[in-house]
């Protein structure tokens, strides 16, 4: 059985209720479908000044997203692996955090 976790719903309605309230200038959304359109039509109804990135995870992409944001960014492949913290990183009680193994 599939279960939606209604995360993209969630998001949605906050980016909106923020918008609202005057809490952002710019939103960047990371996505490669167009699920956040409702929510960015409505930001542009609410906010018109508000700005709307559209950040594409690897190998992903929206048209709709493409032609409906202000600006978009590609996040390419070797581009997070580039930016990850030092393995171990000592935390300032002294202890040490490892990235999970799946992330090196």
């Amino acid at each position: 059985m599939h279960e939606e976790k209604e995360s993209d719903v969630s998001f949605g309605v906050q980016m909106v209720e923020d918008a609202a309230l005057g809490i952002y200038q710019q939103a960047l959304i990371v996505s490669g479908d167009s699920d956040m359109m409702p929510a960015i039509r409505a930001v542009r109804r609410i906010a018109p000044t508000t700005r709307v990135v559209a950040l594409f995870p690897p190998r992903r992409s929206s048209f709709d997203l493409k032609t409906s944001a202000d600006a978009t960014l590609h996040i390419w492949d070797k581009i997070p692996e580039r930016h990850q913290l030092p393995d171990p990183v000592i935390a300032a009680d002294g202890s040490l955090l490892r990235r999970p193994s799946h992330w090196r």
